[in-house]
């Protein structure tokens, strides 16, 4: 399935609303909740009714992850005490889907028990309703300038875990967290005025557990269901591994349903989210899954011009350059790598349409079968359609990879043989790195994707 960008398309809401109190207007039922709803989002959504929790479960797990942008409980329904367990049923299928407590008809206990099993907002009329409803639908009117968004990819674990004692992905924190706190130098012309400070969001990729699931659902039928919630709760274990390697101080880790927390004026840290915010997952159809759709539709969403992919590779290949297995064998990984090139500029077209190739390799270098190599084609797609996002740059997680002995701190590349490289022993490749992840949010990298020429 195609995902796509859509700001015009309808959200869909669940509200379930038997009345309240069964108020009568002639002898029509009078929906309250339905109607506060209805007036407080009017054409933005298409509104679905149920009468009971019951249905509402049923109806909601009917549904592929995400549908549904909200659900909605008239409080006359939980006044007793009756369907917490409902309410974690659907919390457990979908834990990112907001659900909201909307009436006076509770009391506070049992306000707290729903809000124990997965509710998080509640409103007691519809001013307070329009106001909750602004933070579920947080929609920035104005982009965050200097905004960048880097993913730490999938693959950049996989190299962490493969090579332990290895330090990588720990300098690449702690260079971004240094980025962050760089008061830029340059001069905006127009006003005489500093630039903005560097404001961040980093995102990141499954990798290796990621792997083991993605395995896990192959071998068992059952667990295809669960799919997404499972890559979801990686990408959170990874997010607070990468906090761990953060300077104190540095960084600001927040659940996604607190996006709407996220504004130029509260972005002092580095902010680390694992998902995109559940109403742009439901109203553009993005996985749970697709960490790098999360990752672009976060950078949309706030404005961010630029967004670097720290991977286990320099760049973009007319295909994988791990192929032959630089690790296994390299007198057969350079024989595969003779026709390889490396591309600075191409597109999503490029990309998409098999120009380059995207197969996958095994650890031994083996091409495996998969495909979407280096970024999943729904990330693509989602690119190809955004107003902000301009460029995707590429930034390899060990750039000493790619490079052979040549001389003295002299070496060449291994698939680019004419790009040469002289090591100052004083920097060693952390520097280089380092120049690396500096130059990519500088706009300069060996390899980017751009949405067209």
């Amino acid at each position: 399935m195609m995902v796509t960008l859509n700001q015009n398309a309808k959200l869909q809401v669940l509200v379930c609303d038997n009345g309240g109190n069964n108020q009568y207007n002639g002898s029509t039922i009078t929906y309250s909740t339905t109607n506060a709803v209805a007036g407080v989002l009017g054409s933005r959504a298409d509104i679905t009714r149920v009468d009971s929790l019951e249905t509402a479960t049923k109806e909601i797990m009917s549904r592929d992850r995400p549908h549904y942008a909200l659900f909605v409980i008239s409080s006359d329904h939980i006044k007793k005490g009756y369907g917490g367990m409902k309410i974690h049923e659907i919390k457990c299928f979908n834990p990112f889907l907001p659900q909201l407590i909307y009436g006076t008809d509770i009391s506070r206990s049992n306000l707290v028990m729903g809000m124990r099993r997965g509710i998080r907002y509640d409103a007691e009329d519809q001013q307070q309703l329009a106001t909750e409803l602004m933070r579920i639908f947080y929609n920035p009117q104005t982009p965050i300038k200097n905004l960048t968004v880097a993913k730490f990819g999938g693959s950049s674990f996989d190299f962490d875990r493969q090579n332990p004692g290895t330090p990588n992905l720990r300098y690449v924190a702690e260079k971004i967290a240094e980025i962050k706190r760089v008061l830029p130098t340059q001069k905006n012309s127009k006003k005489g005025k500093n630039s903005p400070k560097p404001r961040i969001i980093a995102t990141v990729g499954a990798g290796p557990l990621g792997d083991d699931i993605k395995d896990y659902t192959r071998n068992h039928d059952k667990v295809r269901a669960k799919f997404g919630n499972l890559i979801a709760a990686e990408l959170d274990i990874n997010l607070k591994k990468l906090a761990c390697l953060m300077p104190d101080g540095s960084y600001k880790l927040l659940e996604s349903e607190d996006f709407y927390f996220i504004n130029k004026d509260n972005m002092a840290k580095v902010v680390l989210m694992g998902i995109a915010p559940h109403y742009i997952l439901a109203r553009d159809g993005i996985p749970l899954e697709d960490s790098d759709t999360h990752t672009i539709a976060i950078a949309e969403l706030f404005g961010a011009k630029r967004v670097v992919l720290i991977k286990r590779a320099d760049g973009i290949y007319s295909y994988d350059p791990n192929i032959g297995g630089f690790t296994s064998d390299f007198e057969r990984w350079r024989r595969y790598q003779i026709n390889n090139r490396r591309h600075p500029v191409v597109t999503v077209e490029d990309m998409l349409s098999g120009r380059i190739s995207r197969e996958g390799t095994n650890t031994s270098g083996e091409r495996d079968g998969t495909l979407g190599h280096l970024m999943e084609d729904s990330g693509l797609e989602y690119f190809a359609g955004c107003k902000n996002v301009e460029e995707i740059l590429v930034v390899h997680i060990a750039p000493e990879e790619m490079y052979i002995p040549a001389g003295e701190n002299e070496f060449e590349h291994a698939v680019v043989p004419s790009e040469s490289l002289v090591l100052n022993p004083a920097i060693g490749w952390k520097g280089i790195l380092e120049q690396r992840i500096d130059d990519a949010f500088n706009g300069i990298a060996l390899s980017k994707i751009v949405r067209s020429r």
